[in-house]
């Protein structure tokens, strides 16, 4: 297992980790700044403020990106079809347990945070759509 371990290591791209790691600090720390009051200072880890929960967002993106990254190929192959039902299914349940979010019936509400499931839809989609 270890021999793998080091394969998986030895093939990332560390400049393109480095540089996406940099633009998503940039962008948190951006987000923070746009409402930055020094009268009423904030913690950037307030997780009831956009920066909070961007963070939460950076979080459980690397958590995924770790995950494509371990998991063997062959597994996405064989649930594909699964992973795809499931976002289908998903995709109905907002019809209609979603939250009215600024007019848009399509988002889930998980306590502070909003799901979009045709997001992750939208990533499922090959492109460009096979000819039939």
């Amino acid at each position: 297992m270890a021999s793998r371990e080091n394969s998986i290591l030895n093939r990332i791209d560390w400049v393109t980790i480095a540089l996406y790691l940099a633009c998503v600090v940039i962008g948190w720390l951006n987000i923070y700044a746009a409402v930055y009051n020094p009268e009423q200072p904030i913690s950037i880890f307030n997780f009831e403020t956009n920066s909070g929960k961007q963070l939460v967002f950076a979080g459980f993106s690397v958590l995924l990106i770790i995950a494509i990254l371990v998991i063997d190929y062959r597994f996405w192959e064989t649930f594909a079809f699964y992973i795809y039902g499931f976002i289908l299914l998903l995709l109905v349940g907002v019809l209609v347990l979603g939250a009215d979010i600024k007019g848009s019936h399509s988002w889930f509400r998980i306590g502070p945070v909003g799901f979009q499931p045709a997001e992750v839809a939208k990533m499922l989609l090959p492109w460009p759509l096979p000819s039939i």
